[in-house]
């Protein structure tokens, strides 16, 4: 479990984030953060994935290297993989099974809606 209490991050002398952030992310459970540019969607992911630090507030429970797979909002997609095979190759790189990977990367599409994308 991952939680964030009352967490913020500074800019030049000024917030981030359009608030302190607090929320708690379950073990297992697909997160999507959204919202207009420039608001701190990104940032809420890299503080998840423990790539960046709060300057004010907490971030318990940040997994180990490796253990959170996050897509930045910028393509870094692969144009000739399939979708399953994009989701699937940060699986393989943090030591999936082949089968396991695409597993988990099917489960994933499918849960966000594009199973019928999977071979794409």
């Amino acid at each position: 479990m991952i939680r964030l209490d009352q967490v913020d991050v500074d800019a030049d002398g000024a917030p981030v984030l359009p608030g302190p952030a607090s929320f708690t992310v379950q073990p297992g459970r697909l997160l999507g953060i959204s919202g207009t540019s420039g608001v701190g969607k990104t940032l809420l992911l890299r503080l998840l994935a423990g790539e960046a630090q709060p300057d004010r507030g907490a971030v318990e429970g940040v997994p180990a290297a490796g253990e959170v797979v996050w897509i930045p909002q910028d393509n870094q997609l692969a144009a000739t993989l399939t979708a399953l095979e994009n989701v699937a190759v940060p699986l393989v790189a943090t030591g999936a099974s082949g089968t396991d990977a695409r597993d988990r990367a099917h489960d994933a599409l499918e849960a966000v809606g594009l199973a019928e994308a999977t071979h794409q």
